[in-house]
């Protein structure tokens, strides 16, 4: 019988770990189990064997991140072994910080934004400029965001499954994230503090898929629209921010853009939320049922997402030319997303013959 050890490693090396980079994750997985239960005695045996600190499990979860959910001893402890509070996690992505505040433990939380060294978003979040100012201080870029990066071994993976498909995985650019988070969290005094340490107001670049942020399905203005915030568009907008087609897209009203952009990613968005109407018009105006989204890291088309908004949607898209055999990440069709539908299933088998 394979071994849990066994089954990580034959998963590394899948993914193009070399050997000692295999016997690091199983060192750095043990290390994040034992921290969940906080086996001290065993975690520094682990580190005296090599273990990281701020080594990942196979979810990208630290250590810190159970500790951030578990007591304020445990977060002390591994912040006195030198671990960092700012990692995200690949399956929720999101920093201990975010953890212990979805999870009420709220003095876990205030203990690391007194103590640790924070990601750009929780600074921004938390109201904690001080540590936001250290940091642009010396990389007066990163007001808007550390750049994007894939880590390695969720970078491996998606490499390995967009390979010849045309769809790549961008890195090493900033996306305005802090001032994306304030935004959606309808945070008006963030947004403020962020566009006075010189943000930027118009990033609109939209991303969606499995390991992406989610403030990053809009830009600011879109998400203070969707709010019906006025104080923030109005900020956003005397800083240069515009709707842009694909917030318009994500919104549902067309009304105010021009349809000259890319009407495929457009196409995407609108039928990802379910907007019949939408989608109906960019169709109308050319855009493409079959456009795999670049910015969408599952690779689905818009049938693959449309399915999930009943017979009408797939109707139309399928009426469209959609193709409901392309396929998308892991193989997945749309019948897949489709699997609780029957109707929206026996729509499929028949366009399927």
């Amino acid at each position: 019988m394979e071994t849990a050890a066994e089954g990580t490693a034959e998963k590394l090396t899948e993914d193009g770990l070399l050997p000692d980079e295999i016997e690091q994750a199983r060192l750095d997985d043990a290390l994040v189990m034992a921290s969940a239960s906080a086996a001290w005695a065993v975690i520094d045996a682990l580190i005296a064997r090599g273990a990281d600190i701020n080594g990942r499990d196979r979810w990208g979860q630290t250590a810190m991140h159970f500790a951030a959910t578990t007591s304020v001893e445990a977060v002390q402890a591994l912040l006195d072994r030198g671990a960092d509070a700012a990692k995200r996690d690949w399956q929720f992505q999101s920093t201990p910080v975010g953890w212990s505040h979805h999870f009420e433990h709220h003095d876990e939380r205030d203990l690391l934004l007194a103590q640790a060294e924070l990601e750009l978003v929780d600074c921004a979040l938390f109201g904690k400029f001080d540590k936001f100012d250290a940091r642009i201080a010396t990389d007066a870029a990163s007001v808007d965001g550390a750049p994007y990066a894939t880590e390695r071994w969720v970078g491996n993976v998606m490499r390995k499954h967009h390979a010849g498909r045309n769809h790549p995985v961008r890195e090493g650019v900033r996306l305005g994230d802090p001032i994306r988070a304030c935004a959606q969290y309808e945070d008006t005094d963030g947004v403020r503090a962020l566009l006075e340490r010189g943000a930027r107001a118009d990033f609109s670049e939209i991303r969606t898929g499995t390991f992406e942020f989610s403030w990053l399905g809009r830009s600011a203005l879109g998400w203070a629209i969707a709010g019906d915030n006025r104080e923030m568009a109005d900020l956003l907008r005397a800083s240069g921010a515009t709707v842009s087609l694909a917030d318009a897209a994500v919104l549902g009203d067309l009304t105010a853009v021009s349809l000259d952009g890319d009407l495929g990613d457009a196409l995407f968005l609108t039928v990802l939320r379910g907007h019949l109407d939408c989608a109906r018009t960019l169709l109308d105006a050319g855009a493409d049922a079959n456009r795999v989204a670049p910015f969408d890291q599952q690779m689905r088309t818009p049938l693959c997402v449309g399915v999930g908004h009943g017979v009408q949607m797939a109707t139309l898209l399928l009426d469209a030319g959609a193709d409901p055999s392309t396929l998308a990440l892991f193989g997945r069709t749309a019948t897949t997303y489709a699997s609780d539908d029957e109707a929206v299933l026996a729509l499929l088998r028949d366009r399927s013959r």
